[in-house]
């Protein structure tokens, strides 16, 4: 399949970018307001976007009904696609953009190109549609405001791994797109020519054949690994490298094990169940909450979407699990896998086709403030189309009785119109339950079992749990080559890793005992830099209103790139007044605010997964935005820290890059990093 508005699928050996446009034919880009509201006039008359007035026709006030339907129904393919999955939809290949455009996009008054989204409470739109899905493909490239004033510009493109139509940033991240979020127009295309109008058709046959969903064929997802945008020639390769990987990473949780202190200790619950003349500890949202933690970053880390046994996708019953699952659960599921299989080969049960299964997605409860079972990941939805809230649905009974065997609670039995028949959440302890698992369950616990115990909560000897945030020291982290800088019983952080949550960790764990160095010579850089810094508050402080990190941080990173000079890109420490020359190359501002606003919003989406913001005060989130900032190769190539984050500190233990691709390891950097900046300003 040719696709004239996006690129090949990335190289392994080069970072992953959706296209600009890597077109089979040329294509007439324009960025002129004047051409978009030609492009989109049409567009924009037929989903009556032209007028601030309610819709009316008959068939959006149907499609408006539907859309409740497909919400309570949890139906992701029907509302990504608008309906319109039929071979008859390929010959309108813009209806669809029409219909959910005209459902969730209101005209921002005073401009013809800019729009604010609505979900108007639809809980499946808000997490699983996109801008892709609502813009036709006539919109080339976007901007995405958010309520806080941070801006996204993205690129219209395809992701090869999820098969993803969407909006993507230069480095290659998704944009995401929330109620309250305003679409910008940016640039569009015009008079597609034959070859294009294809690819319209082209882009329907994609969701009908799998884009709608969470993922992609399994095939696809095994043969390529995003993380390390690693390609495999076949599936058996794949399967043995992730089997590979998941064992090496629970060897060194394993490594970290003896280094902690404390023995490892989990959530006790108040209530019970009894299953099979048995009573279990019986876990709620508290107990969930206390494991895995209280936001999506901490959940994460619970978070499996490899299967640790065959290194293929997670999947019951030979489906995709959509959105990973809660590694203490995948056990009992794959225990009821097992007892399904049974239960059809023996003719106990007949045979169910299984699909449309989903299980981590942080989220409330529909039509609720309170958080889902989901959200650590410790819920699983079978079969969501035919089982939507409020209705019977069709889970044989059978499936109900093996998961409720093994401590699952089913929401079928729930009354009224919160009946979901779809879902079942684990309501027992894992660890206490796991004498429950006979089979493959049990195959699975033995191998995450140390994984999790490493995730646990330590308790300390005063009694109190450790928070299971912080990091447990593995094989990637370096022994302290000064006994005097790091006190006893400690180790850096530093895990091989471009995750920038587990890099967040890392540094919250380091922030736990660094320091200032107390060499004179950082010592005087220290006092010069809070008095230069402090001189220009003021600059910094307007920078950070509008590009969303705090001001602090923009005067340390001006400091490292050009010595607080005014004069020069923050980027790189270009001159301003012409295009950069370094990368980023092209850049062209005249004055240094507004540089250094597109400077810092170059890595909005590390900003955004982190959830970083001007008043953030995390030194973990604040160092890992930094150490993204410059690069992260001092981590995954030389195995040690930055000294853009941490010269000046106890935590920097020498080695930097004297020169472009050469490195010495007695070399020291004799500057400040950011987090001696930082720590230089605090209180200030």
């Amino acid at each position: 399949m040719r696709f004239v508005w996006f690129s090949p699928p990335p190289n392994p050996n080069t970072p992953e970018q959706p296209s600009s446009a890597a077109p089979a034919e040329t294509l007439a880009v324009n960025s002129q307001p004047a051409e978009h509201e030609k492009v989109l006039q049409e567009y924009l008359r037929m989903q009556q976007l032209d007028k601030l007035t309610p819709i009316e026709s008959k068939e959006q006030q149907e499609f408006l009904k539907k859309l409740e339907e497909w919400d309570m129904q949890g139906d992701v393919t029907a509302l990504r696609t608008a309906g319109r999955t039929q071979p008859e939809d390929l010959n309108d290949g813009l209806r669809k953009h029409i219909l959910l455009s005209s459902a969730f996009l209101e005209r921002v008054q005073g401009s013809s190109l800019r729009f604010k989204v609505d979900f108007k409470g639809n809980q499946t739109a808000y997490w699983k549609v996109g801008a892709g899905d609502i813009m036709p493909p006539s919109v080339h490239k976007i901007k995405v405001i958010k309520p806080d004033g941070e801006v996204f510009e993205g690129t219209r493109g395809f992701h090869p791994q999820t098969r993803r139509i969407g909006y993507f940033t230069a480095d290659g991240s998704y944009i995401p797109v929330f109620s309250g979020d305003e679409i910008e127009v940016v640039e569009t295309i015009s008079n597609p020519s034959v070859a294009a109008r294809k690819t319209m058709s082209e882009h329907v046959e994609i969701y009908q054949n799998g884009a709608a969903d969470d993922t992609a064929s399994v095939g696809a997802e095994t043969l390529y690994d995003a993380p390390t945008r690693t390609r495999f020639e076949d599936e058996e390769t794949a399967r043995a490298y992730h089997r590979d990987r998941i064992q090496a990473e629970t060897q060194e949780m394993l490594q970290g094990l003896q280094g902690q202190v404390g023995e490892s200790t989990r959530p006790k619950s108040k209530y019970s169940m009894e299953i099979n003349g048995q009573r279990y500890g019986k876990y709620s949202r508290k107990e969930w909450r206390e494991m895995c933690g209280n936001n999506p970053n901490s959940a994460e880390r619970w978070i499996v979407r490899r299967d640790p046994v065959t290194g293929g996708p997670i999947e019951f019953m030979g489906n995709r699990i959509g959105g990973g699952i809660n590694m203490a659960m995948l056990p009992y599921v794959k225990e009821a896998e097992e007892r399904v299989e049974q239960a059809v080969a023996s003719g106990n049960m007949m045979a169910y086709r299984f699909k449309d299964i989903s299980s981590f997605n942080w989220r409330p409860i529909r039509g609720g403030n309170v958080a889902s079972y989901h959200s650590w990941g410790v819920a699983i939805d079978l079969n969501s189309g035919t089982n939507g809230m409020g209705t019977q649905g069709d889970i044989p009974p059978p499936v109900v009785q093996v998961f409720e065997s093994l401590g699952f609670v089913w929401g079928g039995r729930w009354q009224g119109a919160r009946r979901d028949p779809m879902h079942f959440e684990l309501r027992i302890d894992p660890f206490a339950g796991k004498n429950l698992l006979k089979g493959k369950g049990l195959q699975y616990w033995n191998a995450l079992e140390p994984r999790m115990t490493a995730l646990m909560p330590r308790r300390q000897g005063g009694g109190a749990t450790r928070p299971s945030s912080a990091p447990t020291a593995s094989a990637g982290r370096q022994a302290p080559q000064s006994a005097e800088s790091i006190p006893s019983g400690q180790n850096i952080a530093n895990r091989k890793t471009n995750n920038p949550e587990t890099m967040a960790q890392d540094h919250a764990h380091n922030a736990e005992f660094m320091k200032l160095s107390d060499s004179p010579a950082y010592k005087t850089q220290i006092n010069q830099f809070r008095t230069k810094a402090l001189a220009n508050r003021g600059r910094y402080e307007a920078v950070a209103a509008r590009a969303g990190l705090p001001w602090t941080v923009i005067a340390a990173i001006h400091y490292r790139e050009s010595s607080f000079n005014f004069n020069t890109y923050l980027h790189n420490g270009d001159p301003l007044g012409r295009p950069t020359t370094h990368v980023p190359k092209g850049r062209m501002f005249k004055d240094w605010e507004s540089a250094a606003v597109d400077a810092i919003r170059s890595k909005g989406n590390i900003m955004s997964r982190l959830g970083i913001n001007s008043g953030t005060t995390d030194m973990g989130k604040l160092l890992a935005y930094a150490e993204s900032y410059n690069g992260i190769g001092y981590r995954l190539n030389k195995n040690k820290t930055s000294p853009y984050v941490y010269a000046g500190t106890n935590i920097y233990q020498g080695g930097m890059f004297v020169r472009d691709h050469v490195f010495s390891a007695t070399a020291m950097d004799k500057r400040l990093g950011v987090a001696a900046c930082i720590l230089a300003l605090q209180n200030a």
